[in-house]
C-alpha cells in the first residue's frame, strides 16, 4: 500500500507538471469538471491496463474481467465527455492554481477512494455491487454522445478507437466495423487496427474469417508478424480452410508469448491439439482434463452417471432469446468448468448450438477440486475453443461438487478486445 502512494504521488507530480505552467501564463483554463476528469481518464487508463494485465495473465476470470471492463469504459467514456467540454481563455488565475495544487490530488485520492481501494482493485467485490453498475442505457446514451462528438473530430484518433470498441462491446459489428474503416484511412499501416477490423468484419458476417477479414489478418501479420491478435485469427482461418498443419504453426507462435499458467495458454493448447488431430485425420482432441473428444462434424457425448459411475456437476443450458437471431444453428457449443477465478478448464465438452436447450453432466475428473467451481457456456463463432470477439457467453454462479441443477443463459456477446 505504501508503494501505491509513493507511485501515486509521482503520477499527481507529474501531472502537475504538465498542468501548472500554461496555467502561469495566458492560457485556456478549464473548468472544475474538466481537471477532473482529466485526472479522472488518467486513473482510469492505469486501472483498465493493470486490469488486462490480471486477465493475461489467468488472475482474472473472463466474466469478471468483461463486467469490470464494462464498467471501466462507461467511466472513461462519462469522463471523456466532461473533458471535451470547452474553456474559455484568461489570463493567470489563483484559484485554478490552488485547484491544481490541491485539488488534483484531492481528486485523484477521492477516486481511488471509489475505484482504486484494495476493494475497488478487487473484480468479484467490483462484480458483486450492483448498485454501482453503469445501466446499457446509459452505456448506449454515453456511446451516442461519443458518436456524434466524434463526428465533429475526424482526427481525434483515441476518440474514434475507444467508439469502435465501444460498438463492439454492444454487439454492434457493422458500425464497428466502419468506425475502422476510418481509422485504416488515416493510418493504413496500424497493424492492431487491420487486426481488429477483421475481427468485427467477421463477426459482422456471422463469424467467417474468409474474404475480407483474412486479407486484412495477412496485411496485420506482415506489418508486425508476432501480433497475438493477428495470430490468433490467423490460425482460425487456416482452421476454417481446414488447413490444419497451418492453424497449429500460427497457434504455436501465439503460444510462445503467452503466460504458461493463463486460462488463454490452456484454450491455445487446446485448439493446437485439435488441429494436429485434425492433420492426421482423426477426431481433434479436446486439450481439458476430463474432457471426451470431440468430433469434428458432430457433438461430442455429454458423460452420463451410469458410464462415469458418479455425476461431478449437472445442470441447463439455455440460449437468451435476444441473441437467437444473430446465432447460426450450427455455430459450435462449448461447456466448460473451471476455478471461480479463471484459469485452465478442468474439463469440456464440445456440441451445437441447435443442441440447446441442451441438459449437461460432467463426470468427476481426477482432478476435481474440493473448493466451488464455475460452469460457463460460450458459442464460438470460429468453431474453436479460443475466447474470440462475437462469441455469446454465459456463466453459471460458483457451485459445489454434486450440484445438480445449475442453470447457465448464454445472454451476452463478447467484445472485441
Amino acid at each position: 500500500m505504501t508503494l501505491f502512494f509513493v507511485f501515486a504521488a509521482l503520477l499527481i507530480l507529474g501531472a502537475g507538471s504538465f498542468l501548472l505552467p500554461p496555467l502561469l501564463r495566458r492560457h485556456a483554463e478549464p473548468n472544475d469538471a474538466n481537471i477532473q476528469a482529466q485526472a479522472s481518464l488518467a486513473l482510469l487508463r492505469k486501472q483498465y491496463a493493470d486490469l488486462e494485465a490480471d486477465h493475461a495473465a489467468g488472475r482474472v476470470s473472463d466474466a469478471e474481467f468483461e463486467s469490470v471492463r464494462t464498467e471501466l469504459q462507461a467511466r472513461v467514456l462519462e469522463d471523456t465527455a466532461i473533458a471535451a467540454q470547452p474553456a474559455a481563455v484568461t489570463g493567470p488565475s489563483r484559484s485554478a492554481l490552488a485547484l491544481v495544487i490541491i485539488g488534483l490530488p484531492a481528486a485523484a485520492l477521492a477516486l481511488y477512494g471509489w475505484l482504486g481501494s484494495p476493494d475497488g482493485l478487487d473484480p468479484a467485490k467490483i462484480a458483486a455491487r450492483p448498485q454501482q453498475r453503469i445501466t446499457p442505457e446509459q452505456i448506449e446514451q454515453m456511446v451516442a454522445k461519443l458518436a456524434a462528438r466524434m463526428e465533429n473530430e475526424p482526427d481525434n484518433i483515441e476518440g474514434w478507437t475507444m467508439l469502435g470498441r465501444s460498438y463492439s462491446v454492444m454487439g454492434r459489428f457493422d458500425e464497428a466495423a466502419k468506425v475502422y474503416a476510418k481509422l485504416l484511412a488515416k493510418d493504413p499501416k496500424n497493424a492492431k487496427f487491420l487486426a481488429d477490423y477483421a475481427d468485427v468484419s467477421a463477426a459482422a458476417a456471422g463469424g467467417s474469417l474468409l474474404g475480407e477479414p483474412e486479407a486484412l489478418i495477412t496485411r496485420a501479420l506482415a506489418i508486425d508478424p508476432k501480433l497475438p491478435k493477428a495470430l490468433a485469427l490467423a490460425g482460425s482461418a487456416a482452421f476454417e480452410r481446414k488447413n490444419y498443419k497451418r492453424a497449429a504453426e500460427l497457434w504455436t507462435q501465439l503460444l510462445e508469448q503467452l503466460p504458461p499458467d493463463s486460462e488463454m495458454h490452456a484454450v491455445v493448447q487446446g485448439n493446437i491439439e485439435e488441429a494436429r488431430a485434425a492433420m492426421g485425420g482423426g477426431a481433434p482432441a479436446m486439450a481439458a482434463a476430463g474432457a471426451p473428444p470431440a468430433r469434428a462434424t458432430a457433438p461430442a457425448a455429454v458423460p452420463t452417471a451410469a458410464a462415469a459411475g458418479q455425476t461431478w456437476l449437472a445442470g441447463r443450458v439455455e440460449l437468451d432469446p435476444a441473441l437467437k437471431s444473430s446465432i447460426p444453428p450450427d455455430a459450435t457449443l462449448f461447456i466448460f468448468v473451471r476455478a471461480p477465478g479463471g484459469g485452465m478448464p478442468l474439463a469440456m465438452q464440445k456440441h451445437s448450438v441447435r443442441d440447446l436447450p441442451l441438459d449437461f453432466s460432467f463426470a468427476a475428473p481426477a482432478s476435481a477440486p474440493a473448493d466451488a467451481v464455475v460452469v460457463g457456456a460460450r458459442v464460438s463463432m470460429r468453431g474453436t475453443a479460443t475466447p474470440g470477439p462475437g462469441d455469446a457467453e454465459g456463466f453459471a454462479p460458483p457451485a459445489q461438487a454434486g450440484s445438480r441443477d445449475l442453470r447457465v443463459r448464454i445472454d451476452r456477446v463478447r467484445p472485441a478486445s
